[in-house]
């Protein structure tokens, strides 16, 4: 883009996801997303790790709590640690937990104490969105729960199959590359509706080929060393023969 030209610090400082913290932009204003999905997954693999995935909805009901208290302190004092509230996500907390509901609901069917931290959930957008934020998430939480009870399976066609495929590399690349396509295009004296249009079949296109040549290897690799890691936590250790059995070992 003409008017962005970022140095390698920025470069680097966005491969490291920590740009936000130590004073520089993110190259694409989509990228402020990276770094809550990067939290989230510290957050779930501390839970993992600890063996604590059996308690994740009690995990939850308490994460939404926080995000409550915070709520609470800062109406009363005025002021709410960010960095906190970065760290543990409590601006988005409550969309996260949703999405557990709702992959266990789908999974696993309704439950009602599950139904009731969705309620939650859908509940606590509102420190961070007010009324006009609980009438977004309620009509996508609506969505959610015609996917989870295999309502909208008809919208299972080819076309939206494959954007479905392609939607995380086409969001992580549509808005800059598709202002460059349109500045490139503009001096031609296009009109508007075929300057969108071709940015959105270049985004489409090199998100299609990032997601085939990149996003999907690296998904194969990466389950293939978490299968072999699998395997060597589940397989028993061998033990040496006892002395006076028939296999061959040191007696």
């Amino acid at each position: 883009l003409p008017v962005e030209r970022p140095g390698m610090a920025q470069v680097f400082a966005n491969f490291l996801l920590f740009q936000k913290f130590i004073g520089f932009d993110y190259l694409d204003g989509v990228y402020w997303s990276l770094l809550v999905e990067m939290y989230f997954y510290f957050w779930m693999l501390m839970i993992f790790v600890t063996g604590q995935l059996r308690r994740i909805i009690g995990i939850c009901w308490a994460w939404l709590g926080l995000v409550w208290i915070a709520y609470w302190v800062e109406m009363l004092t005025g002021h709410f640690s960010w960095y906190t509230k970065e760290f543990f996500l409590l601006t988005y907390a409550h969309l996260f937990v949703a999405g557990i509901v709702f992959y266990r609901a789908y999974e696993h069917g309704w439950k009602t104490g599950e139904l009731a931290l969705l309620f939650f959930c859908w509940v606590s957008e509102f420190p961070a969105g007010g009324w006009p934020g609980l009438m977004i998430v309620a009509l996508f939480f609506v969505f959610f729960i015609l996917f989870v009870n295999r309502k909208l399976d008809r919208l299972a066609l080819r076309p939206l199959v494959f954007l479905g495929s392609i939607s995380y590399a086409l969001y992580l690349v549509h808005q800059n590359l598709g202002f460059a396509v349109m500045i490139f295009l503009e001096p031609y004296g296009l009109p508007n509706s075929v300057l969108i249009m071709a940015a959105l079949v270049v985004s489409i296109i090199v998100a299609a080929l990032l997601t085939r040549f990149v996003e999907k290897p690296l998904l194969r690799w990466t389950r293939k060393i978490y299968s072999g890691w699998q395997k060597k936590l589940t397989t028993p250790l061998k033990r040496w023969p006892t002395v006076g059995s028939d296999a061959a070992g040191p007696s």
